[in-house]
């Protein structure tokens, strides 16, 4: 006997910034772990259908987590099924799966405005109200770990002297 694989599972979590002050227009930048800048950002999830041929559809729901990683770090939390604006492609609510009524991917994001530090980013797909459960749920999450940098002033300095400074002079800086 040969059954059915019920599954869908998380493909990528990014954090995309470079919006305008209102939160509005397209991202400049995405990025799946490393360096952010702080401020407005969206959190977007990647969800697939990866069960067996002809499964499906499933409706399902992507719970984001952000976690302060600073020794008295904050947890926030958010539910997402769509992405209509802030990433493309826009991304209305689907159920998933590989027979009819079901998309082979869906994309779920939510805003989160980032302070200075360090943060993870997980996000973890589950199956809502469905008859067939997730029979993997080593794929139901992904993460990325982030710092959030402020874009404090370099300053940079030049001396240009006449003649050579010598180890006791003076400089000074005007």
């Amino acid at each position: 006997y040969i059954g059915s694989f019920h599954d869908i599972g998380v493909s990528s979590v990014m954090v995309a910034q470079g919006y305008d002050s209102m939160g509005q227009g397209d991202a400049t930048s995405i990025a799946t772990d490393g360096d952010i800048g702080v401020g407005f950002s969206m959190l977007h999830a990647t969800v697939e259908h990866r069960g067996s041929a002809g499964t499906g559809p499933y409706d399902w729901q992507v719970d984001f987590t952000v976690t302060d990683l600073s020794p008295a770090g904050t947890v926030t939390t958010y539910t997402a099924d769509e992405c209509l604006t802030g990433v493309a492609p826009s991304y209305q609510h689907g159920m998933l799966g590989d027979s009819m009524g079901g998309l082979p991917a869906g994309y779920a994001c939510v805003e989160h405005t980032f302070s200075s530090g360090k943060y993870k980013v997980e996000a973890a797909v589950s199956m809502v109200n469905s008859s067939s459960p997730d029979e993997n749920s080593a794929n139901d999450d992904g993460y990325g770990v982030f710092d959030a940098r402020n874009n404090d002033p370099v300053l940079s300095l030049s001396l240009t002297t006449q003649g050579d400074i010598k180890v006791g002079d003076i400089v000074t800086f005007d």
